[in-house]
């Protein structure tokens, strides 16, 4: 009997150590949105991989404080290098500070991607591969899946809102669609299954009045959660009771937020430091960084 009972503690023991170093060891992941004005940023972490997304200045004042800001940001999570930088469109809001991105974080094997078939003129890449993303390629970077969804057609090499890449970035079931500064009903008529239901979007920011987003796309995919920088928070909320829709909105209002992931369930954070979210807290415990 004693026999048993010691066999039955021992795989008690077992199971209960089984699924505590399942917990420990099962992938969480950061989406940082940088509050840098009415410019976009963002930096995803998980394990050893980093992406950034984005890295523009507030195109509202100029230049400014807008590289401190995001730069000082970046700098505080911990982070050593990035895997791939996703730029959705050539304009200053979006893209302005990616060569010294590239000169801190940048590798050989690191990787910018972008609209068009090369870079514009008014920007360089000191380190790493520039490749066009187009519309139904997707990728695999560490733990992330992304799925390139838009734009149909490029008109004007990556220079106008239209021309935005859309992307799907799903992470365990957690999809995430980035729009840069145009959603519009292409991404629903080809990819209307991949975006129905994507736990967040980013909302863009700007645009001719509507805004550079369709009634019809928003309606389509009803997403749980959207992340809106730069835009009259009060407008956008219009929107979507006007659809009857009911997100979950983080603006400019929130600071930077962070969404912290297992892969099915978010939890949200607002007006975080960049220090109480670093890179170390999405990372194997004692993996070195790259040097």
């Amino acid at each position: 009997m004693k026999k048993t009972a010691s066999l039955i503690l021992i795989l008690v023991v077992l199971v209960t150590f089984g699924f505590t170093q399942a917990e420990e060891d099962s992938p969480v992941m950061q989406l940082h949105q940088v509050d840098v004005g009415c410019a976009n940023a963002y930096l995803l972490l998980s394990g050893d991989t980093v992406i950034l997304i984005e890295c523009g200045i507030n195109w509202y004042k100029g230049i400014g404080d807008t590289p401190d800001k995001l730069m000082n940001y970046i700098a505080s999570t911990g982070i050593d290098h990035y895997d791939a930088h996703f730029i959705t469109h050539w304009h200053n809001d979006h893209c302005l500070l990616m060569p010294e991105l590239s000169e801190l974080y940048g590798s050989d094997s690191s990787s910018v991607y972008g609209p068009s078939t090369g870079l514009p003129d008014f920007l360089s890449l000191p380190k790493g591969n520039y490749c066009q993303l187009k519309a139904g390629e997707s990728l695999e970077i560490g733990p992330f899946h992304i799925l390139c969804v838009a734009p149909e057609t490029i008109r004007r090499d990556g220079h106008i809102n239209e021309d935005s890449l859309n992307l799907l970035i799903t992470f365990g079931s957690f999809r995430m669609l980035f729009t840069g500064d145009y959603l519009g009903d292409a991404v629903v008529d080809h990819f209307g299954e991949e975006v129905s239901g994507a736990d967040v979007i980013t909302f863009p920011h700007h645009g001719l009045e509507p805004y550079a987003v369709t009634s019809r796309a928003l309606q389509a995919i009803n997403p749980r959660i959207v992340l809106l920088p730069g835009a009259p928070e009060g407008r956008v909320l219009q929107i979507f009771r006007r659809l009857r829709l009911e997100p979950e909105i983080y603006g400019n209002r929130h600071g930077n937020v962070v969404l912290v992931c297992d892969g099915t369930n978010a939890e949200v954070h607002t007006h975080a430091e960049p220090g109480e979210f670093a890179w170390e807290a999405v990372r194997p415990a004692g993996k070195a960084g790259r040097p």
